[in-house]
């Protein structure tokens, strides 16, 4: 065979890309070519990945209609570190849309609650206006991912995840909370 070799001194049939010493084996644990009798390996710790990462935006879009049209007048994008960012006025998408697909937010996943409905139509328009050709994945007429494929940003609902108002989120989870209630 040409992958495989049998050492005439210890009988044992080895690899013959690597090199061969008697009395010795491969421990899968620390990955070395070891002594069989002296070697006293236990399994390595893996390094924890952490879960988490810093490039999760999180956005909410408030609208009037007292025009008869709903229009997006308070938006608030809010990083995973807490910082946010406010838009204000019936100009708040242009400048909420500017912002968020931009190099910036490259790489980044972006959640809203609601995404599927309210906040999903104010965004899919905003990117047929601009030209920009989102990769959407829908259930019926619900939008579950909305990819932007040249940003490499994924924007999905929260409520895919958390089947509740974000008012009844705290007593669900038992979380207290001060709810300050604002209105543009």
């Amino acid at each position: 065979c040409s992958q495989f070799g049998l050492c005439r001194d210890c009988y044992k049939v080895y690899k013959k890309k690597t090199p061969h010493v008697c009395g010795q084996v491969f421990c899968k644990n620390c990955k070395k070519n070891c002594d069989s009798l002296d070697h006293k390996c236990f399994i390595q710790k893996k390094e924890k990945k952490s879960p988490l990462h810093n490039n999760y935006i999180f956005f909410d879009i408030e609208a009037d209609q007292f025009s008869g049209e709903h229009i997006a007048n308070f938006i608030v994008i809010q990083y995973f570190d807490g910082r946010e960012v406010i838009f204000k006025g019936y100009d708040s998408l242009d400048m909420f849309g500017e912002f968020l697909f931009s190099p910036l937010h490259k790489n980044h996943t972006v959640i809203a609650h609601n995404m599927q409905g309210y906040d999903g139509m104010f965004l899919i328009n905003y990117l047929v206006k601009q030209s920009i050709k989102p990769k959407v994945i829908m259930r019926g007429s619900k939008f579950l991912c909305v990819t932007i494929q040249s940003l490499n940003m994924r924007i999905i609902d929260s409520l895919s995840f958390l089947p509740m108002s974000l008012t009844k989120l705290p007593k669900k989870y038992c979380i207290t909370m001060k709810l300050a209630m604002c209105s543009p």
